[in-house]
């Protein structure tokens, strides 16, 4: 499915054709550069500008329509101040809780999305599982509502960006990716633990602040243990290039721990190598996931080491019961290794040193020398202050006293002087 969009950019305006990706992930202009939504809206893109309102923009003004997504000036008493992103079922904007008086992310299904039962107890669902977990690595939420007809969710504001404009850059460091993928796995252990699936693992909801800080956000798709059943049977849930095999299948609510594993083994894939395992349309991609070995990671990326690929590949297994037992042992599997590699790391620096110093004689005996001399100097201070004391230790008390009372007498008149 594919249709010409125009940008939002008014600057540019001008049009592009946007397809279908099997990762998810926002489309760019051709032109400028500029983010796009992703191409589901296809049907309202032709009509940017159209005159039916959404039910909110009655309650604060409206600033203009963007391919079917009204662009909000308030809702209830949050002040929009931007626009963060766009799915296929929501917008998210950055905005303000003058009550509270704090920055929250504001997201708004869009018109029409959640008219059904089904659709806005999926989305009411996604608060209810985040109303559940207290994790640093998870985004917490702070209100749930309606304003007017318009139901939203308010969760922390996370200043930074998300993993797939970082990866947008190229792949990471192999230990910065070891630790992403370290902190997203106890995160999502956790979650797994308070019976929660995630269901959507991918770089677009993976957020990364300023000092590094890696939370998972939009839990619009987990399935809550417990939870009435609300998707379908033979519906397949999630992104076409991350979803687990047995995902792929359409389980259902037949959700496991092990599928969110393997998405986030193919995100530790992209963030290695710099791409995703499998590329094409969803339909080819998804039938590779089943049949197919993906490309080697050191194929794409020499430097990787053997350890690291052994992790990555085990999480990727087509077979749920060959992955790690849960995500804290895939956690712990990588803990391990970046153990491993700082130790390596001290090893390779010492080695260094000692070659440097045999490529350099002289250097290396003025260093000695220098050494030894310090070693000498510290050896001889030891034996010259001990001497004094064990002779002052031998003393009696009356004798130690006197030699007291004459230290502090003669203390006092040079401070007289």
């Amino acid at each position: 499915m594919s249709a010409e969009v125009r940008c939002v950019n008014t600057g540019c305006s001008r049009p592009s054709r946007l397809v279908n990706d099997a990762l998810g992930r926002r489309f760019r202009c051709g032109h400028c550069g500029t983010k796009l939504p992703r191409a589901v809206n296809v049907e309202k893109a032709s009509h940017p500008m159209e005159d039916k309102r959404a039910p909110w923009e009655g309650e604060g003004g409206r600033s203009g329509r963007v391919l079917g997504v009204a662009l909000l000036a308030r809702l209830g008493r949050f002040e929009i101040r931007a626009r963060l992103g766009s799915g296929s079922c929501a917008t998210v904007y950055r905005a303000y809780d003058p009550d509270l008086e704090r920055e929250v992310a504001l997201k708004v299904p869009h018109e029409g999305a959640v008219s059904g039962s089904r659709a806005f107890c999926r989305f009411m669902g996604e608060a209810k599982a985040l109303a559940s977990l207290r994790h640093p690595g998870i985004v917490a939420i702070y209100e749930a509502g309606r304003s007017g007809e318009t139901p939203y969710l308010a969760t922390a504001y996370v200043e930074g960006r998300t993993l797939c404009e970082v990866l947008e850059e190229g792949w990471l460091d192999l230990r910065r990716a070891g630790e992403v993928a370290a902190d997203m796995a106890e995160a999502l252990d956790y979650a797994h633990r308070m019976g929660v699936v995630h269901r959507d693992v991918k770089p677009a909801n993976v957020l990364i602040d300023g000092e590094g800080k890696v939370s998972l956000t939009d839990f619009g798709l987990a399935h809550r243990e417990g939870a009435s059943k609300i998707t379908r049977d033979g519906t397949m849930l999630g992104t076409p290039a991350y979803v687990a095999p047995e995902q792929a299948m359409g389980g259902g609510e037949a959700a496991m721990a092990a599928s969110d594993q393997y998405s986030l083994g193919v995100v530790l894939y992209e963030m290695l190598g710099g791409r995703a395992p499998y590329l094409g349309p969803p339909p080819l991609v998804l039938y590779s996931a089943r049949h197919e070995s993906p490309l080697p990671l050191q194929s794409l990326r020499p430097a990787i080491p053997l350890t690291l690929v052994r992790i990555c590949s085990r999480a990727m297994e087509r077979r749920p019961e060959r992955r790690f037992k849960d995500c804290q042992a895939f956690a712990g599997a990588i803990r391990a290794w970046l153990r491993e590699e700082s130790t390596s790391d001290r090893n390779e620096s010492i080695k260094k040193a000692v070659r440097w110093l045999r490529q350099r004689p002289e250097v290396a005996a003025k260093t000695a020398l220098a050494l030894i001399g310090v070693a000498t100097s510290n050896a001889l201070a030891t034996v010259l202050l001990a001497s004094p004391l064990r002779d002052l230790a031998s003393q009696s008390g009356a004798e130690r006293a006197l030699v007291e009372a004459n230290f502090v007498s003669a203390a006092t008149d040079s401070q007289a002087k």
